[in-house]
């Protein structure tokens, strides 16, 4: 039912018409006047393709079902009704629940439906404002005919089919052409995030700059974009998104650290008109001949540079910068100091192990952390996440009351506890010092912590800290005594009572 009604209210109004008109008349009018917000509510996000099937007459989509490894085809709904409505209960995406493994799938369109038979699919395609438009068998085509649904759509539209709607989420290896976007991009778009199926990623070989284009001429209202790794970057396809009017919140996902970044020299600045919100995720996923990919972040950060950014976020998974990409990337971040509330940076995953033990050759890589604090502090007050966990380290107890002293509103703070070349001369008495600084910290991440200094050992003697810290990681080496893992865990259970005590081979909950 819709929001602003509640079941008294509905009930209320029922009684009054019944009792002013007790006739058939009052009940109609009564329905009427509930079921058009009933059904703009149900309607007003559409999380499933499959959701829209019904909406088509019998005869319009195909179907197959797969029983004891044979396939049958069943030529209209009414064959597929009794087995497909459990599937339609909980509207799962195809193909991504072994227990519907049995239940009918859309093959293919068999047929453009009548201009009578579009009635009921407009009547809902105009509630429709939030839409997840995924499933490649949705495309499969039928070898005589040849349609897929965004076909049959485009044909019978050839414009926008949900004209209120404000977010799309596509998977883009069901948009075939360019054209297709004219379907699912109305002028008053809001929010697009694009994504792929999990099954066909290595098919991503889609137009990319054209569909970017095509976004920008027919949806100038776009507040928000995502773009993932379906979507590979170039230096046309960053020239066009700078254009876009509205833009105030991108985030680029990428698995190759801009893979056609070809001739970046070309860009000497990206003018985004009111971007205020930019999040970079790079990721590995497959072994790539980059020797740093982390340069490229350092690049897009410069072309970005006259942006007055708010909210910054990066995160590289399965790769490591260089010590000298890294303080670039620090001294990047730096230049949207004046403008920045919130500063987020990640860098880690298991690979970055790997990378990060062979540098040049030095067998003891540990950065000096002495040398990150300039661009750190630079950064102001904005910082709110820095995770380090995987960067060799050498940290010193001084440089860490600096950063202490600088960000006390930091809320993850983990620096190089999950890699065997940091190095510190950190003490009991840091922990408790973090603990009186950093009264938002939610997350902590410590090399392993040595012997307490004198004056500050025994925490018994401090009233109990109400800390509401909720993780808590020791960087465990191999040479390592037990004694002072416990100790380590005793000072956390003193200092954060609430959090959960972990280091890199145990896990030891309070």
């Amino acid at each position: 039912m819709h929001p602003c009604l509640t079941i008294d209210e509905v009930l209320t109004e029922i009684a009054r018409c019944l009792t002013e008109r007790m006739d058939a008349v009052a009940m109609a009018l009564v329905c009427k006047t509930f079921y058009s917000p009933a059904m703009a509510e149900a309607w007003h996000t559409v999380d499933d393709v499959l959701r829209l099937l019904p909406l088509f007459p019998i005869g319009v989509i195909g179907y197959w079902i797969r029983e004891n490894h044979d396939i049958y085809y069943l030529e209209d709904w009414v064959r597929a009704e009794d087995t497909f409505a459990s599937y339609l209960v909980g509207w799962v995406r195809v193909g991504t629940c072994c227990s519907h493994m049995n239940s009918p799938r859309p093959q293919c369109v068999r047929r453009s439906p009548t201009p009578e038979e579009w009635a009921r699919f407009n009547q809902h395609a105009r509630r429709v404002r939030s839409l997840h438009w995924e499933g490649s068998s949705l495309e499969r085509v039928d070898d005589a005919i040849r349609l897929s649904l965004l076909d049959i759509i485009e044909s019978h539209y050839h414009a926008a089919a949900f004209p209120g709607l404000c977010t799309l989420i596509v998977d883009m290896l069901c948009v075939a052409r360019p054209e297709h976007w004219a379907v699912l991009t109305p002028p008053g778009l809001r929010k697009l995030a694009t994504m792929h199926h999990w099954r066909s990623w290595k098919k991503s070989s889609l137009p990319r700059s054209a569909i970017l284009r095509h976004i920008l001429f027919t949806s100038q209202s776009i507040q928000t974009l995502h773009i993932n790794t379906s979507v590979k970057l170039d230096t046309e396809a960053m020239r066009i998104m700078a254009q876009m009017p509205c833009l105030r919140q991108l985030s680029l996902d990428t698995d190759t650290g801009f893979e056609k970044f070809d001739d970046p020299h070309n860009l000497d600045r990206l003018e985004f008109p009111v971007l205020e919100d930019l999040k970079l995720i790079f990721g590995l996923l497959k072994n790539h001949d980059i020797v740093d990919p982390c340069s490229n972040t350092v690049r897009f950060l410069e072309l970005v540079s006259s942006c007055s950014i708010k909210q910054l976020y990066i995160h590289h998974v399965n790769t490591a910068p260089t010590p000298g990409t890294l303080y670039a990337l620090l001294k990047a971040m730096a230049q949207f100091s004046n403008s920045l509330e919130n500063c987020s940076l990640a860098i880690g995953y298991s690979r970055v192990l790997r990378i990060f033990s062979c540098w040049n050759g030095i067998s003891n890589p540990s950065i000096p952390f002495s040398d990150l604090l300039p661009s750190l502090l630079a950064l102001k007050r904005s910082l709110t996440h820095l995770d380090l966990s995987f960067v060799p380290l050498d940290i010193r107890s001084s440089d860490l009351r600096s950063l202490l002293y600088a960000y006390p509103s930091v809320r993850t703070l983990r620096l190089g506890e999950m890699n065997p070349n940091t190095r510190s001369s950190l003490s009991a008495d840091d922990i408790v010092a973090i603990s009186e600084s950093c009264l938002r910290l939610e997350e902590l991440g410590l090399p392993i912590l040595r012997a307490c200094a004198k004056g500050r050992a025994n925490v018994e003697h401090f009233a109990p800290s109400k800390h509401t810290l909720r993780r808590l990681t020791f960087g465990r080496l191999d040479d390592t005594e037990q004694s002072e893992v416990n100790a380590n865990h005793a000072m956390a259970r003193w200092c954060f009572p609430h959090a959960e005590t972990m280091d890199r081979s145990a896990s030891i909950r309070r």
